[in-house]
């Protein structure tokens, strides 16, 4: 896998890494990434400083960290399975109908109330997946995982579309 976040940083390709352990890997790299370090022109350092930030940055956020952790384990990856449980898209498209019509009611109240709903969800999807990964050596669980990941990605999308910065010209919600 080229630009292996886990192997940049040199860490073992685990989901429940805390912020401490990336965070620790990260500027032990980054010390090595000064350019009076890596050469006198510093272009290499500047690369490689590039490449230390994009790697923390992928394994700081729990999503991504769990997507690099099933490739890690064989699993499949978003592209080659979009699988979702029974039910789950009618079940999606009410709670979007339902945020619709509260946002065009209540609006910066009711934004506050679905972000705090949506936050909640992520919790539970992290649980669930932390949970699911210590047993990914099971027959199914990667595929498992990889379903609970993809209900994950929708909860992502609710909340990055109810941020008061999300571009309203382009959001799903008025």
């Amino acid at each position: 896998m080229p630009d292996d976040p886990f192997k940049i940083l040199e860490l073992e390709p685990r989901f429940d890494l805390s912020a401490a352990e990336i965070e620790r890997a990260w500027l032990a790299k980054m010390a090595l990434a000064h350019p009076d370090v890596v050469d006198k022109r510093g272009a290499e350092g500047g690369d490689l400083a590039s490449r230390l930030n994009r790697a923390k940055g992928e394994l700081e956020d729990a999503e991504s960290r769990a997507n690099l952790v099933l490739t890690h384990l064989g699993g499949p990856s978003a592209e080659d399975d979009t699988s979702l449980p029974d039910g789950f898209l009618m079940d999606i498209f009410g709670v979007r109908e339902q945020m619709e019509q509260r946002l065009s009611e209540d609006g910066d109240s009711a934004r506050r109330e679905l972000r705090e709903w949506a936050s909640e969800q992520r919790a539970t999807h992290i649980a669930k997946v932390s949970t699911l990964f210590t047993q990914a050596h099971a027959a199914g669980v990667r595929d498992e995982i990889r379903q609970e990941l993809n209900v994950w990605r929708y909860t992502e999308r609710m909340i990055e579309q109810l941020d008061p910065g999300y571009d309203p010209n382009v959001s799903d919600f008025r």
